[in-house]
């Protein structure tokens, strides 16, 4: 299984790949994957589950896919998908985080750049 993409700037959503079947995976308790991990071969521990998700989000995840499983102009109401919570990673090889990525996690900055707003 190889980790197929990195779906958001602070890494904790995942999207694993076997061949041609993808999945989407959330990090229980908050730890998140290195960037440079994309490609890399992946073990995973935790549960498989069936998620409920709002048409808007269902929408906006295929329009992340490249081959989504239901077009976004198909998608009429709440889908169900599958989700894989994953309470343990080991990524072949290891992978630091980046001086960027570390500052983004400690809330020093976002992806792109900007400063985070002072709350």
């Amino acid at each position: 299984m190889l980790i197929a993409r990195i779906i958001d700037h602070f890494s904790n959503l995942i999207v694993v790949k076997d061949g041609e079947t993808a999945l989407r995976v959330e990090f229980k308790d908050g730890f998140f994957t290195p960037w440079g991990s994309e490609g890399k071969k992946v073990r995973l521990q935790g549960l498989l589950r069936e998620k409920s998700v709002s048409k808007a989000s269902a929408e906006h995840m295929a329009s992340e896919m490249k081959n989504p499983p239901i077009k976004k102009d198909e998608i009429k109401d709440q889908q169900q998908m599958l989700l894989f919570v994953a309470s343990a990673i080991s990524i072949e090889g290891g992978t630091d985080l980046s001086a960027e990525q570390k500052e983004i996690v400690e809330g020093k900055k976002s992806r792109e750049g900007h400063q985070p707003e002072d709350h």
